[in-house]
């Protein structure tokens, strides 16, 4: 990706430090971070464990889904097709996209693997409405622009095969694929593995550039690799595409892909990253304290509890330190530093 990338740093960091930095909603749990503009939608997902983003960051409007309606296609965040509303919710992030005929809600969702406490993965549920009087077909694509895979072995499949070149599956769809950099572990994506994962009817494997210009109609050419002279070189993609089916009025579609770090457990679906009652303390008093509305008093109680609960929970454990994972000393410091930041922003008012 060494043109894009070059192209980008030099005339678009400016405007994105900038919009990342006023228009963006932030949240982190366990060992990943999510970064969303609330102006397109788009997404930054970073390993912070490594500080490495899954996706291109430098840009992370390369990454997009994109919804097709008969003949029509539409990139979500992108022009004014759709009116956008970003959120935080108790789980994550969500993002609604809403026009006169269609409302998607792009749900993004901690969850963690079967072994872990802690979340290292990312649950997205797209849920598309027919919200018109019409009937249409439509289909949904997810194009990623990977990163991590550009500084070695581009793609591995579950079975151990590396993809250096474009591909598209079908009917032989692998469970999953990585996009791995120098620090392992790297990015996995759930393909088939999982009961309740949307299988896409096509994942294809290609340039970002050919793919970004082809969307809905790429034809892919085995013998090419991810250089597409002069405009980008080493520059490789994802596009998971579900098929397009009849939606009537006031239909509703689903789609649930499952994203995270690198492990040989795969992710539970809809399994929050929690871990015990310590980490319940930041849902049961979750509440925005500089909400207007919301009682300070209330919620001043609320966080007193929470402390006794936190410092219960300390004692507790040293008792039996030696039994103290990595993962639970995460969490007592995820609760530690909401707690400090609640703090000052009593202290603020």
């Amino acid at each position: 990706m060494v043109n894009k990338k070059g192209f980008y740093l030099l005339l678009t960091w400016l405007l994105i430090f900038n919009v990342v930095s006023v228009y963006s909603l932030e949240v982190s749990q366990g060992s990943l971070s999510l970064n969303i503009n609330e102006r397109n939608g788009s997404v930054i997902i970073k390993n912070t464990q490594t500080d490495e983003s899954f996706f291109f960051a430098d840009d992370p409007r390369t990454s997009f889904f994109s919804l097709r309606e008969n003949d029509k296609s539409y990139v979500l965040g992108k022009g004014n097709a759709f009116d956008i509303n970003v959120s935080k919710t108790a789980s994550g992030v969500k993002v609604a996209y809403q026009n006169p005929f269609y409302l998607i809600i792009v749900d993004y969702i901690f969850i963690v693997s079967k072994n872990t406490m802690t979340a290292n993965g990312l649950e997205i549920d797209v849920n598309i409405k027919n919200i018109s009087e019409r009937s249409a077909k439509v289909g949904l694509l997810f194009l990623i622009d990977t990163y991590l895979g550009e500084k070695g072995d581009h793609f591995n499949l579950s079975a151990g095969q590396t993809i250096k070149n474009e591909r598209v599956f079908t009917n032989d769809m692998p469970p999953f694929w990585i996009s791995r950099g120098n620090k392992n572990p790297g990015l996995m994506v759930m393909t088939n593995a999982i009961s309740g994962v949307t299988q896409p009817s096509r994942l294809v494997f290609a340039n970002w550039k050919r793919l970004e210009e082809n969307l809905w109609s790429f034809e892919a050419d085995p013998s090419r690799d991810f250089n597409l002279p002069p405009y980008s070189f080493n520059d490789s993609a994802v596009a998971q595409i579900y098929e397009d089916k009849i939606m009537t009025p006031q239909e509703e579609r689903k789609i649930k892909i499952l994203l995270g770090i690198q492990n040989n457990e795969g992710f539970n679906l809809n399994q929050g990253a929690s871990l015990s009652p310590v980490s319940e303390i930041l849902t049961d008093s979750s509440s925005d304290i500089e909400n207007p509305t919301r009682d300070k008093t209330i919620q001043m109680k609320n966080d007193y509890t929470a402390v006794i609960e936190l410092l219960d929970n300390i004692n507790t454990r040293l008792r039996t330190p030696e039994t103290l994972t990595q993962e639970e000393l995460t969490v007592l410091q995820e609760v530690l530093k909401e707690l400090e930041r609640r703090q000052d922003a009593y202290l603020q008012q």
